[in-house]
């Protein structure tokens, strides 16, 4: 909550993509201390912060009236779409063999960059509380029609 939830994700996300590449070389290397090591790194520290803030980043991005509804909608869709894309891809660009890996690592990154990119147009909501979240999603015509109805009540 000190840091924001915007900037956990974001810090998470680049860490994976970045250290992905590494943890995938070290796979191929067969070298068990690098591939716990990089492991370690990869997914119990930046894989846990994008892990730990993407239900409330991805929550808050929705008026309370939506919020269920769009981020059911927009993660199980974008699950399935990763779900799908990236070990096809991955498994494709890692060779006959399946022993390269810079071609999944290149899949990772491109993942990395499109999350980075949609999150840095998302608003940071930390800030707000759930109530207040509403005035920030609505536009301004809607907002004074919602104060005209609180006036009226």
């Amino acid at each position: 909550d000190k840091i924001g939830r915007k900037t956990m994700f974001l810090s998470g996300t680049i860490g994976v993509g970045i250290t992905m590449v590494p943890y995938l070389w070290s796979i191929t290397t067969g070298n068990w201390a690098l591939i716990f090591l990089f492991g370690i790194i990869n997914y119990a520290f930046f894989y846990s912060m994008v892990n730990a803030s993407w239900p409330s980043f991805f929550a808050e991005m929705f008026p309370g009236r939506l919020r269920v509804s769009g981020l059911a909608l927009g993660t199980q869709i974008g699950f399935a779409i990763s779900g799908v894309i990236g070990p096809v891809l991955s498994t494709a660009l890692a060779g006959a063999d399946l022993k390269g890996w810079v071609g999944p690592s290149m899949v990772a990154l491109g993942f990395m960059v499109f999350a980075g990119i949609a999150a840095l147009t998302a608003k940071e909501t930390g800030k707000y509380t759930l109530k207040e979240l509403d005035e920030v999603h609505q536009s301004e015509q809607e907002n004074a029609a919602v104060a005209a109805a609180t006036v009226g009540a």
